[in-house]
């Protein structure tokens, strides 16, 4: 537990480097715990999601999209802790691996009902949309495409998104 609330306090600071926290993103996906402290590294990742270099936005992403695969856990605290609204305004950067990644994180928290409903409040579908429409006819966005047909299908899970994304 010290050992990953130095991890998060280097994670947060202003004082480190952009390399030295990319380094702790690539240890924490690496780490071979099974519950590696979520408590304490999933705040500290959301916060340098948001702290404005895009390098390290992606680099956090990847990081929660790795800890979030099939972990419960960890989607409950995302989704609670307002993840859906930081990967709305992620999904309008012009980044594409940025994109991807959010799109991603997205597809692993929207697999339940309750996480999809929280998801919609967000207003993700009208980003969804609005990628779709920007994409579509453009080959380099391949990747993107694949990712957002994923979570445009899981959120069509439930009936009253799917009326509202065909309609």
């Amino acid at each position: 537990k010290p050992y990953a609330k130095f991890l998060a306090l280097l994670l947060v600071s202003k004082s480190v480097s952009t390399s030295l926290k990319a380094a702790i993103c690539r240890k924490i996906i690496s780490a071979q715990e099974n519950k590696p402290h979520y408590s304490i590294l999933i705040p500290a990742l959301m916060d340098t999601m948001v702290q404005g270099n895009l390098y390290l936005t992606t680099y956090s992403t990847v990081t929660l999209v790795n800890l979030s695969r099939g972990q419960e856990l960890v989607k409950n605290m995302l989704v609670s802790r307002g993840i859906p609204g930081i990967c709305v305004d992620q999904l309008k950067s012009t980044d594409d691996d940025l994109i991807q990644y959010t799109l991603v994180l997205l597809t692993n928290i929207s697999k339940s009902m309750h996480h999809r409903e929280l998801i919609n409040r967000f207003g993700v579908g009208q980003v969804l949309t609005d990628l779709l429409i920007n994409s579509y006819a453009k080959p380099d966005k391949k990747k993107v495409l694949t990712e957002l047909a994923s979570v445009i299908g899981q959120l069509c899970n439930d009936e009253e998104t799917r009326k509202a994304l065909t309609g």
